[in-house]
């Protein structure tokens, strides 16, 4: 209230104000580089992938899956209840649905997801914005 008086008493309508204004912080941009945004998802496999029916973009899977972030903090674990969702659909991260096609069920997928196929410049949960996840799947049941 009183700088709004000071403001009405000292400042005439349609003064030029100038000001000197110092950054203390800034939000919700991403960090200094530019990420490509053909960037692939690393993964390692464990196991066997040799199959005659691999996954591919259409097909519905069941997963359990464990998720963490650069620093070892776990942000997502699936390992006791299984989702089941449609290869290539956008219900996962896009990393995810890419790294899923051409694997065999069975077998550990341990991917590693570049920011711009998680979840780029929005924050979820704990994982902060343009952060690499990590996530190790395992495909329980493909279905065609």
């Amino acid at each position: 209230m009183l700088m709004e008086q000071v403001v009405q008493k000292n400042i005439p309508g349609y003064s030029t104000l100038m000001f000197d204004v110092h950054l203390v912080q800034l939000n919700d941009s991403p960090p200094e580089y530019n990420v490509p945004l053909d960037l692939p998802t690393q993964s390692i496999v464990e196991g066997n992938q040799e199959c005659e029916t691999p996954i591919q973009n259409g097909d519905v899977v069941q997963i359990k899956y464990i998720g963490w972030l650069p620093d070892g903090k776990v942000f997502d674990n699936g390992t006791n209840t299984p989702i089941t969702f449609v290869v290539g659909s956008g219900q996962v991260l896009s990393g995810i649905d890419e790294g899923l096609v051409s694997f065999c069920a069975g077998g550990l997928l341990k991917f590693e997801i570049p920011p711009v196929k998680a979840y780029a410049d929005r924050w979820e949960g704990p994982v902060p914005q343009w952060s690499y996840v990590y996530y190790n799947i395992t495909v329980l049941k493909p279905h065609r």
